[in-house]
């Protein structure tokens, strides 16, 4: 698919791919990624379904309690992902399953005002790069830079296109990507601290290379590594924890730090 300059003709180049075909689901900000799409035109070739579950019980009853309590985490993305995936591929596999790449697109986002600093959210896709495929996810963890909850929603919205867009791109290089995700987007607007690949057709995108091109191009502070080489999201690996930092050198690289 040939990449497109603005948002809405990225989202108009996916309304008018007749193979693409999926539901949004969103929680916080607004539906502000579907927004997108039915302002491109098009819109009824590409949208199954949208839906926006903000009462946390009745968000519950769709999706499942969380065990930390907590709704802008990774875990409640992954279930939106799971649950609009599922209903989709079991009510339309039949009909239109042969000819469709489906997708299932969500996000749980906490936006803030000049008060509150830390606006922050989860989004992914989870996606059939071939009718009948199986699927495969990318997942981010965001930072909302911006002061205004109107201008964070907008990031928020060009965002997720420029994600849904990327998903049927087929880009493969770390900086293609990362630069393709913020296409639009200054890096005092976003912060992508975390993104993870998963699924048969992007286990050849290198995630750790991919994260680090954000610290590279200035739209992520920093990276955290784990013990068994994954990269961990920083706001859940620290939260309500007490941490200390030892400054080290790596004159010469050492065993240790490989």
């Amino acid at each position: 698919m040939k990449a497109a300059r603005t948002v809405l003709n990225k989202a108009l180049d996916i309304n008018l791919n007749p193979q693409i075909y999926g539901t949004f689901a969103e929680i916080g900000a607004g539906q502000e990624v579907a927004r997108f799409f039915f302002q491109a035109g098009k819109a009824s070739q590409t949208i199954a379904k949208t839906i926006s579950a903000y009462d946390m019980v009745y968000s519950d009853e769709i999706y499942g309690k969380e065990a930390s309590g907590r709704y802008v985490c990774q875990s409640r993305v992954d279930k939106m992902l799971t649950k609009e995936f599922n209903l989709l591929t079991r009510r339309l596999d039949k009909t239109r399953g042969k000819d469709t790449c489906f997708f299932a697109y969500a996000n749980t986002v906490a936006t803030g005002d000049q008060k509150k600093r830390f606006s922050h959210g989860w989004m992914g896709i989870r996606f059939q790069a071939k009718p009948g495929g199986a699927p495969n996810d990318i997942i981010l963890h965001i930072r909302l830079l911006d002061r205004n909850r109107l201008q964070q929603q907008e990031t928020l919205g060009v965002l997720g296109v420029n994600l849904v867009h990327a998903a049927y791109s087929y880009l493969t290089k770390p900086a293609e990507i990362a630069s393709y995700l913020v296409e639009n987007i200054k890096a005092e607007q976003l912060s992508i601290d975390f993104i993870h690949f998963e699924g048969p057709d992007v286990k050849h995108i290198n995630t750790h290379l991919t994260n680090l091109e954000f610290v590279r191009t200035g739209y992520a502070d920093a990276v955290l590594f784990g013990p068994d080489q994954k990269i961990l999201n920083i706001s859940d690996e620290l939260f309500q924890k007490s941490i200390v930092i030892q400054r080290g050198s790596y004159r010469p690289v050492t065993k240790t730090h490989v």
